[in-house]
């Protein structure tokens, strides 16, 4: 509460991965509902993403939101096993327009 989308962005970047990062602009925003990832039923997110610059590549994982990683380029990361939300951002960053204008994708089935 009381947070910006940026500021939370640098705060959440930092609590989860470490990194100190400097947000640049809102690349989509996605509706998710009942994403199978969640145990949970019920669940609605409405995620922002956005483009940032880190000032490092030293990750250090908080254990329980983030449990691994891998550095990849967008290109490469797209011929990983990702979950449908990630893969949809990814796609869409390496075909956008360069504009910085957000895209929305809605919720798909």
């Amino acid at each position: 509460m009381g947070e910006s989308i940026f500021e939370a962005v640098v705060r959440e970047s930092y609590e989860e991965v470490g990194l100190k990062v400097k947000p640049l602009y809102v690349l989509a925003i996605q509706e998710v509902k009942n994403p199978k990832q969640f145990r949970d039923v019920g669940r609605h997110f409405i995620f922002i993403d956005v483009f940032c610059r880190a000032s490092s590549t030293k990750v250090k994982l908080d254990g329980s939101e983030v449990v691994g990683y891998i550095w990849a380029s967008p290109r490469k990361a797209l011929k990983l096993p990702l979950e449908k939300y990630t893969r949809r951002l990814l796609q869409f960053y390496v075909r956008r327009p360069k504009s910085k204008h957000p895209v929305i994708f809605p919720e798909t089935s």
